[in-house]
């Protein structure tokens, strides 16, 4: 009788064991999706943007741009989608409202003038903020990768994010190079990974005119003096 018992007993915990698998089988892939969604570089990139979106401090803002025979560098601070600075070597302040309104300095007679009025409209382009762009090529994120990078950039995550033509002739961003024979735009994007900060962001556009590339690299870096700002601000512009 007893042999009978303990194999009723066994047959009944097998009609189980089929079931509590399966069910641990579908936990096990859910958190793996789930670890997946939060790994994946687009879903970081998210974050991250999110993160530089949402910061209050004056950060140190450096831009440097590269082409077939010229070179342009820019210094200067970042708040709020403000920007001011220094052209280097030209001695040319630009001061961009977190609205979009740009203003020159003029050297002659040291006074705030919009870019026609100087003719340098082509400044509209060269500052367009980092994080607009992102931020409007932010459904191109689903196709971003982790780029290979060796041991020394451990400290830095990079996240490559390939923007194509029609997608980047939505934005000013380098709007006449894509109208005369630009192709080919690739973002770059570095960050920290513990803290999502974004260090650098590099632009690069193929311009088929010169078989070579025109290269943009912003580079943000937290500001050591954090007393007053009235370098960003609009009063004197009045805005």
């Amino acid at each position: 009788m007893m042999p009978l018992i303990k194999k009723k007993a066994g047959v009944k915990w097998e009609k189980f064991i089929a079931p509590v698998l399966f069910l641990l089988f579908i936990v096990l892939i859910f958190f793996h999706l789930l670890l997946l969604k939060n790994t994946h570089p687009g879903k970081t990139l998210q974050n991250a943007l999110q993160n530089m979106e949402k910061n209050e401090e004056l950060l140190e803002l450096e831009i440097q741009e590269e082409g077939s025979g010229y070179e342009m560098n820019f210094r200067g601070s970042f708040k709020d989608e403000a920007i001011r600075g220094r052209f280097s070597g030209y001695g040319l302040e630009v001061y961009k409202h977190s609205s979009g309104s740009l203003f020159v300095k003029d050297l002659k007679d040291d006074l705030w003038k919009k870019p026609a009025e100087l003719g340098l409209e082509a400044l509209e382009d060269f500052f367009i903020s980092p994080l607009e762009l992102l931020s409007a090529w932010s459904h191109l994120f689903r196709n971003a990768r982790f780029a290979h990078q060796s041991e020394e950039l451990e400290k830095e995550r990079i996240i490559r994010l390939p923007v194509p033509t029609p997608e980047a002739e939505k934005t000013a961003f380098l709007h006449n190079f894509l109208r005369d024979a630009g192709t080919g735009l690739e973002c770059l994007i570095f960050l920290e990974p513990d803290t999502l900060f974004i260090n650098r962001i590099v632009l690069s556009l193929q311009d088929d005119r010169f078989a070579g590339a025109v290269t943009r690299t912003l580079s943000f870096t937290r500001s050591v003096d954090q007393g007053p700002q009235k370098s960003l601000h609009q009063a004197e512009f009045g805005l």
